[in-house]
This record gives C-alpha cells, structure tokens and sequence, in this order.
C-alpha cells in the first residue's frame, strides 16, 4: 500500500509538473502574440498619422 501511495504522489508531481510547464509555454505564446499585435498597433498608428499629416499640408 506504501508502495501505490507513493507512486501516485510521484504521478500526481509528474502531472503538475506537466501541466506548469505546458502553461508556461501558453503564457510564452500569449505574450509573443501581444508583442506581435502591439506592433500591429503601432504601424498603423504610424500610418494614419502619415496620412492626416500628408491631409492637412
């Protein structure tokens, strides 16, 4: 009985340790996909300015 106790403790840790390292990975991809969208954001930002700018002269 210690035995099966201990292997699923030691399953139950493998699994966690799964689980946090595959969210680690989702949380990575999530923050590349805001820096991509920042970015985004930021070109056309740059290029609406450009055309009010060229508007107004």
């Amino acid at each position: 009985m210690k035995a099966y106790k201990k292997a699923v403790a030691v399953s139950d840790w493998v699994k966690a340790r799964n689980f946090r390292e595959e969210l680690n990975a989702l949380t990575h991809q999530f923050w590349l996909q805001q820096e991509t969208l920042l970015k985004a954001e930021q070109k056309a930002f740059t290029l609406l300015k450009d055309e009010l700018t060229r508007t107004l002269e």
